[in-house]
């Protein structure tokens, strides 16, 4: 699930991009917001110890192409699972939402 919030709504407001049918005006598209990106779960990764565990967490990444500066975060890692539910929402607080419209990068990686 990604979402889009900008401190101009009001509290409870929340404007959502999940291929709806809603238009956005080209001057909305350089308001500062931030992008909330809710991780809930994954299901039989393959493992990469030989007992058969991974500790898995993922890195999102979402790149501006104006100025090619990544916005970066990751997610908490869980120990010994191969079907983990991190159940946690990540947060890219200060960019613009024309950065809906590029590709959002989500990669999952062991701990160890």
């Amino acid at each position: 699930i990604v979402s889009w919030t900008t401190d101009d709504l009001e509290r409870g407001d929340r404007l959502s991009e999940q291929g709806g049918d809603e238009a956005i005006e080209i001057s909305q598209l350089n308001e500062v917001g931030e992008i909330r990106v809710v991780l809930r779960k994954a299901v039989g990764l393959v493992p990469v110890s030989s007992r058969g565990r991974c500790d898995p967490f993922v890195r999102l990444e979402l790149v501006d192409p104006e100025d090619g500066k990544p916005h970066k975060l990751r997610s908490r890692h869980l120990k010994k699972t191969t079907s983990p539910q991190w159940n946690q929402t990540l947060v890219l607080r200060g960019v613009k939402r024309r950065l809906l419209l590029e590709p959002l990068r989500l990669a999952v990686f062991d701990y160890e």
